[in-house]
C-alpha cells in the first residue's frame, strides 16, 4: 500500500475524493501524517479525557491528528511499528500516534478536508460540508444523509 486511512467506526469517509487528493502531484508520498491537526493542545486534568500528573507530566501534547480519521503515507506506518516496542504505549491513542510521530520528527499536517464537531453541541448535527474527505460522527441517517450529499454510491450497487 502507499497510504493508510485509520478512521473510527462512526465517520464518513469519502473514498473517492481521498484517493483523488492523494493522487495530487502536491501530496507528499512519503512523511505524511495529515488529519484534523491538533498543535500543541493542552493536557485536560479533568473531564472526558482527564490524565493525571503520573500519566503524564507536561502541559502540552505534541502535534497530533484527531483519533477519528487520519493518512499516513507507507514509510511513516512502516518507521512507527517498530517504536510500538520502545515506548510505552499511551491510553489515548491519538496523542500516542503523535508522540510517536514527533520522536519519528515527523510533522502532523492540518487538512481542511478532515471534519471533526469541536463543541459538544455539535456531536448529534449532521452537517453537510463541501469536499469532506472524513467527517467524524456520521451514524445511521447522518451517514445516509452524507453518502448522498456527496454522490456517494449508497447503497452499493451490485457489479451486474
Amino acid at each position: 500500500f502507499s497510504y493508510l486511512l485509520k478512521a473510527d467506526d462512526d465517520v464518513f469517509v469519502n473514498a473517492k475524493r481521498l484517493v483523488d487528493v492523494l493522487k495530487l502531484k502536491t501530496t507528499p508520498k512519503k512523511s505524511l501524517y495529515m488529519g484534523k491537526l491538533h498543535q500543541k493542545p493542552f493536557v485536560q486534568r479533568d473531564g472526558k479525557w482527564r490524565v493525571s500528573f503520573e500519566e503524564y507530566s507536561g502541559t502540552h501534547y505534541p502535534d497530533f491528528c484527531s483519533g477519528a480519521g487520519f493518512v499516513m503515507s507507507y514509510d511513516v506506518v512502516e518507521s512507527l511499528v517498530p517504536l510500538f516496542d520502545v515506548m510505552k504505549p499511551y491510553r489515548l491513542d491519538d496523542v500516542y500516534v503523535g508522540m510517536l510521530s514527533e520522536k519519528l520528527g515527523v510533522r502532523a499536517v492540518d487538512n481542511e478536508g478532515f471534519v471533526m464537531p469541536f463543541h459538544e453541541g455539535d456531536y448529534d448535527k449532521c452537517n453537510f460540508v463541501p469536499n469532506t474527505l472524513v467527517q467524524h460522527r456520521a451514524i445511521g441517517e447522518c451517514l445516509i444523509r452524507l453518502c448522498l450529499y456527496h454522490n456517494v454510491n449508497y447503497p452499493p450497487r451490485p457489479p451486474f
